[in-house]
């Protein structure tokens, strides 16, 4: 992803053989593949890594990873300005070129919460945030992937993921052998300007960071079996659970925000699924209403749990409306045109402000993951169902349930809202049991 202004653009190296690995502030070209194609034997890539690792990073380079840290604009004047001086503009084709980037991360990580944190943005300096996606390492050799989203979307980057464990499990561990392509040290020219302008970069990305708090919350028995013998769809159930817990917190429904993946569809991408219904929104104020019924509640969720599945189908298939507005939006504006009214309504703008938003993925070969809030006051809730990790409650590790990962500005009360989310799952099993 190339920063321009007003509009990025998307850059494929079909040719390309090499990848960047990044290492404090400093990058490094490493040849991964032959000039005819072939695989570079893993002995000589662990090589390469061999090297890196020996060569003590420089303090005092300024780390221009972190201009990709900054506002889109921002961040294309800074390039432009690099690019320059003819030397930044091929060291930044050879960033760009990369099949990939590697980073190796130098932080101890100290707790599950803090690796989630580290995977996901870290410290700002050591990252290239443009690449279609980081492999990133900590030095227990724990890793992650962290993508960049205008290209893809997450089910591609987790058969990728899936692919390369199973095929890391199958090889033999690799001999070391000298490289026949050594790593080459990609290094930039700053001046004083562009310098401050990273110094800045970095400031503002730690206030950031900051600002940022992650929950880890984990429920033993929530599963895929236990909700299919109660007759309801488990991820209708789980979305659900999310409006339950809104609602417990601040008595009204928000607006809600799942990921349906069209990849039915050769060149489909996402489409939302809008979890919060009036289905939905009855529901809470059946579970919020002290003299309603345990039948009551039941039929209210299983009602809000089938229309949720409809969505679900409904979007899966290409017949949700939301892409199809924000075109039309954006074309309206491409175009110099008048917006319709309809886009301009207080309800429609309300709609538009996304308060929770959901993803979730699924894979035994996955330990943890999630994404950032959307907005000032998003909640950013990535869950998924099997083995639990036992991260706050070790008494559940090893067990399957349901496990999520709440992200908000400090601001909101992350925390609250993972325990009401817990409180809820509380009150849905009550029900389903027939307590």
């Amino acid at each position: 992803r190339i920063p321009k202004r007003g509009r990025d653009e998307l850059k494929t190296a079909s040719n390309s053989k090499h990848v960047i690995v990044q290492r404090g502030g400093e990058f490094w070209k490493v040849d991964i593949l032959r000039d005819n194609g072939a695989v570079v034997p893993a002995g000589e890539i662990m090589s390469c890594f061999r090297h890196i690792l020996n060569s003590k990073p420089d303090p005092e380079t300024p780390p221009v990873g972190a201009l990709t840290t900054m506002d889109r604009d921002s961040w294309a004047d800074a390039r432009a300005k690099l690019e320059e001086n003819p030397r930044n503009k091929e060291q930044l084709e050879a960033i760009d070129s990369a099949l990939f980037a590697i980073c190796l991360e130098d932080v101890d990580v100290q707790s599950f919460v803090h690796q989630q944190d580290t995977m996901l943005h870290g410290e700002g300096r050591n990252r290239w945030f443009d690449k279609s996606f980081q492999l990133i390492v900590l030095p227990t050799g724990r890793a992650a992937v962290n993508f960049e989203h205008s290209w893809g979307d997450g089910v591609a980057v987790l058969r990728y993921f899936n692919e390369v464990n199973d095929d890391t499990k199958k090889a033999p561990l690799p001999v070391e052998t000298t490289a026949q392509s050594a790593p080459k040290k990609v290094t930039f020219e700053i001046d004083a300007g562009t310098k401050a302008t990273i110094t800045k970069a970095c400031q503002d990305f730690d206030k950031l960071t900051a600002s940022l708090n992650t929950v880890v919350m984990e429920y033993e028995g929530i599963t895929s079996k236990y909700i299919k013998d109660k007759g309801l769809g488990l991820d209708g159930c789980l979305q659900m659970a999310f409006q339950l817990a809104h609602y417990r917190m601040f008595g009204h429904s928000v607006s809600t925000y799942e990921s349906a993946n069209q990849s039915a569809y050769k060149h489909g991408r996402t489409e939302t699924v809008r979890s919060c219904t009036v289905e939905s929104d009855a529901m809470c104020k059946v579970f919020a209403d002290k003299n309603a019924s345990r039948q009551a509640k039941d039929e209210a969720l299983r009602k809000a749990v089938a229309n949720h599945g409809r969505l679900t189908k409904e979007a899966l298939m290409g017949k949700g409306w939301d892409r199809h507005m924000f075109a039309l939006k954006h074309e309206s504006k491409r175009q110099g045109k008048k917006l319709h009214p309809m886009f301009e309504d207080v309800a429609n703008q309300k709609l538009g402000e996304i308060i929770i938003s959901t993803s979730t993925l699924s894979s035994p070969n996955i330990d943890g993951g999630g994404f950032g809030p959307v907005g000032p006051n998003c909640f950013g809730v990535g869950y998924t169902t099997g083995r639990l990790r036992g991260v706050s409650d070790t008494s559940v590790e090893g067990k399957d349930g349901f496990a999520c990962n709440v992200m908000s500005y400090n601001t909101r009360d992350t925390a609250g809202f993972a325990n009401a989310i817990r409180d809820s799952l509380d009150d849905i099993r009550t029900v389903l049991d027939g307590k």
